[in-house]
């Protein structure tokens, strides 16, 4: 350690504190994870408290949406808020972190309860051409279907193939 420090910075007892800990970062720069790690940092984790909905025991951290002015960003592909405040964070378990956040969304216009499946999905791997392409070759197979080339081809799991075979995948698909 001290020798890496002597290179990164001259000094093997040079410890770099600083900006790059949550603990440091100004609260309108701080980042969704930062936030969650400066919770952690106080309050400790989660996991060390009852759930306050149920009582059973706490997983994760859950911003309680008391905050006037939260700060909102995108986290993983979906908007997400969050507050400066460490006491504006409660422990709950999963289930119920996800009902509280799905009652929040769903309160302000900003939840689907339909779920996207198939094509609608955003991050579905195929498109509607490819799985009639794959439907069709299977319907035209006289012998036993190769599933592992067309997984290959089409760059998916085998699984996959499977499941729009028998129309549990991609069931929007005719």
């Amino acid at each position: 350690m001290h020798e890496a420090r002597n290179r990164r910075h001259g000094d093997p007892h040079m410890v770099k504190r600083g900006p790059l800990r949550a603990d440091w970062v100004d609260d309108a720069a701080i980042s969704y994870r930062g936030m969650h790690n400066r919770v952690v940092r106080a309050r400790g984790k989660a996991s060390e408290h009852p759930c306050l909905a149920c009582s059973g025991p706490a997983e994760q951290w859950s911003y309680d949406e008391t905050d006037p002015v939260p700060i909102e960003g995108i986290q993983n592909g979906s908007t997400v808020r969050w507050s400066t405040d460490v006491e504006r964070y409660r422990p709950l378990c999963r289930s119920c972190h996800k009902r509280a956040d799905n009652g929040v969304r769903q309160a302000q216009g900003r939840w689907n309860p339909i779920a996207l499946t198939g094509t609608a999905n955003p991050r579905a791997k195929l498109t509607e051409g490819q799985v009639r392409e794959i439907r069709r070759r299977a319907a035209a197979a006289t012998e036993r279907l190769n599933v592992s080339a067309l997984s290959r081809e089409f760059g998916v799991g085998r699984r996959t193939i499977d499941r729009v075979l028998d129309g549990r995948s991609y069931p929007d698909v005719a």
